[in-house]
Parts: C-alpha cells; sequence; structure tokens
C-alpha cells in the first residue's frame, strides 16, 4: 500500500459533489483534482489525466442511494419501536427517502444520531474509496461530528 496524506476535507466535496464537476484522486499526491467544465485549465487537466491514466482514479460521487441505505442502516438502532414503524413505512414508495427525513426532523435527537451514523458511513466508504486505489492514509479521516437537537 502507498501511504499518503490525504485532503479529507477535499476528498469530502468530491465525494459529495452535485455539480457537473468532475473529481479525480491523485495516487502520486493525494490531491483531488477538479476538472471544471468552462474554466480555462479545463483542458490542461483533462489532458494531465489522459496523459497519466494510473496516476488518477475517478470519484464518483454519493447519490441519494448512499444516504437511503444508511438510513436503513440505521433503522435497526432505533430504540423507539413506533418511530422506527413511522420511519420504515415512510421509507416505502415514492420520495421515501425525503418523507423518511421529514419524519426524522420531528426527532431532534434522533435526526441527531443519524448524521453520526451517516456520517461514520460516509468515512469508511471514502476509506474504503482509498483501499481500493492502494492507498493507506497518512492521515486520520476527521472524528464524526457532534450533532445535538435540531431547533
Amino acid at each position: 500500500m502507498n501511504e499518503l496524506a490525504v485532503d479529507w476535507n477535499e476528498l469530502e466535496l468530491a465525494f459529495r459533489e452535485v455539480s457537473e464537476t468532475q473529481n479525480f484522486f491523485d495516487l502520486r499526491s493525494g490531491a483531488v483534482v477538479s476538472v471544471v467544465r468552462g474554466y480555462e485549465d479545463e483542458a490542461e487537466i483533462q489532458t494531465l489525466i489522459q496523459q497519466h491514466p494510473d496516476r488518477f482514479e475517478k470519484i464518483a460521487p454519493l447519490d441519494a442511494g448512499f444516504t437511503r441505505d444508511a438510513l436503513m442502516a440505521f433503522l435497526p438502532l432505533v430504540v423507539q419501536k413506533q418511530l422506527r414503524a413511522e420511519l420504515e413505512l415512510a421509507l416505502k414508495g415514492p420520495a421515501g427517502l425525503t418523507r423518511a427525513m421529514d419524519v426524522l426532523k420531528t426527532h431532534g435527537d434522533v435526526m441527531g444520531q443519524f448524521h453520526r451514523h451517516e456520517q461514520e458511513s460516509f468515512w469508511k466508504h471514502v476509506n474504503s474509496f482509498l483501499g481500493s486505489c492502494g492507498v493507506k492514509p497518512a492521515n486520520r479521516a476527521p472524528e464524526p461530528e457532534l450533532f445535538h437537537e435540531v431547533a
């Protein structure tokens, strides 16, 4: 395994990317390289990536499926049976994730627990990506933030 210092903040931004920006992980430096459509360096960066395909690994941004999977994994941890049942029901059918998140918003303490759980799942995903690239981070991922009751 190649040990590299990685920029965890840049990795988080890349994995949570919602625009058309394409992000790549530089296996040599540990940096995230972004290709932003319309920027003057777009062609230069694309050329660099094409000339060194073994150096750059594309970062696939997470979609709503990741949050849904995290919520599904979180459900057994919900102690309140009634709330768990509400969440399970909300998740069924179209817009299930949105409806389940609306239910969670009414239970601030549990919403905070879910955010922490999702963040832990996120960092596991990022570490798995790095491992699949043959990279061992020289620095640790951030600890999940402590979320408190939503006002």
